[in-house]
């Protein structure tokens, strides 16, 4: 190994001293250069990784907020719907009721629900079913006739 060492020494007294000069001003340079840009690198990305992550989590908690006010607002709908005078009338009285009185009862409570399903995209269909299983149309499509 002190053969290799004397070896290295006599090639590196060989180079000109202008030249090693060049060549130890470069190596010292460049490696604090590259140290940094390594170590930027590293604090760069663990900072957006924590970025993207917080922005997730904060996006994800303002999701699961309105998916529980629009539930909330659902539940509350149906039970007012399920509770009125209308809703209760036709669902008690519905396999008495004639073919108008039933269209008029559907009309009621349409216009009822409307008030409150117009603004709510995801609610096509509010339907009431009697213990008989028939179905009462109280927000959006028409039953069909018989």
């Amino acid at each position: 190994m002190g053969q290799r060492f004397s070896i290295l020494i006599q090639r590196i007294r060989k180079i000109s001293v202008k030249n090693r000069i060049v060549f130890s001003f470069y190596i010292t340079s460049i490696i604090p250069i590259v140290l940094i840009g390594i170590i930027s690198y590293v604090i760069y990305f663990n900072s957006v990784k924590d970025k993207i992550s917080a922005t997730t989590t904060q996006s994800l908690l303002l999701s699961e907020m309105n998916i529980d006010m629009a539930i909330e607002r659902l539940e509350s709908n149906s039970i007012e719907i399920s509770f009125s005078d209308n809703a209760q009338y036709a669902l008690r009285n519905y396999s008495k009721l004639s073919d108008f009185e039933k269209f008029l009862l559907e009309q009621e409570l349409q216009s009822q629900s409307a008030q409150q399903f117009t603004l709510t995209y995801f609610v096509s269909d509010v339907v009431l079913f009697t213990k008989d299983l028939e179905t009462i149309t109280a927000y959006g499509g028409r039953n069909s006739p018989g």
